[in-house]
């Protein structure tokens, strides 16, 4: 039996095949918020936000409980900048879930974006009870701390983020500039 000739083969990546199996399972079924919702993700990590809205739009038309839709538009969101509609769906996302500590992590970011670092401090102190072995949380609420001036709560932050990743660049930075040797 001859085989076909297709061509050279085509350089694709993992997302780019993913779009296209989620493509086909919403041809399968139109009804698929999941698919819908993973392909979102996929095009999230192709730094494609406009579409990876529309398929978490669709999603969460089709399954308005699915705080992980919320959760991903809002980081959708936040790319684009769009703190006010990525705090609205973090915010969402939380109510549905209120145990997503990476969704209070993420308000968190968006709050600090936005210059509100006491609200970010919350946030990220809610995603530390959650999951307390988090550096880069621990890494960002140093950073609102040494905002607000708090440097003492700051280098607690950043040491403590060293300690549970010690090749955490960004917190070596903030101890550096806080006059603490990392």
């Amino acid at each position: 039996m001859k085989g076909v000739d297709l061509g050279p083969p085509q350089a694709t990546s993992w997302t780019d095949r993913a779009i296209a199996d989620y493509g086909k399972a919403i041809e399968l079924d139109p009804k698929d918020a999941a698919a819908y919702s993973n392909r979102g993700v996929a095009y999230d990590d192709k730094g494609d936000d406009d579409r990876a809205i529309a398929d978490y739009d669709k999603a969460i038309e089709l399954d308005p409980k699915s705080a992980d839709a919320y959760s991903n538009r809002g980081t959708a969101y936040a790319h684009k900048g769009d703190h006010d509609r990525a705090i609205y769906d973090f915010s969402k996302a939380l109510g549905l879930n209120p145990k997503n500590a990476s969704a209070y992590y993420n308000r968190g970011l968006a709050y600090d974006d936005k210059g509100d670092h006491d609200r970010a401090i919350a946030d990220y102190s809610k995603a530390i009870n959650l999951d307390p072995k988090d550096g880069d949380v621990y890494n960002n609420r140093g950073v609102a701390y040494a905002e607000k001036g708090d440097h003492d709560r700051a280098i607690g932050d950043f040491s403590k983020a060293l300690e549970l990743d010690p090749n955490l660049a960004t917190a070596k930075e903030g101890l550096k500039r806080l006059g603490v040797p990392p």
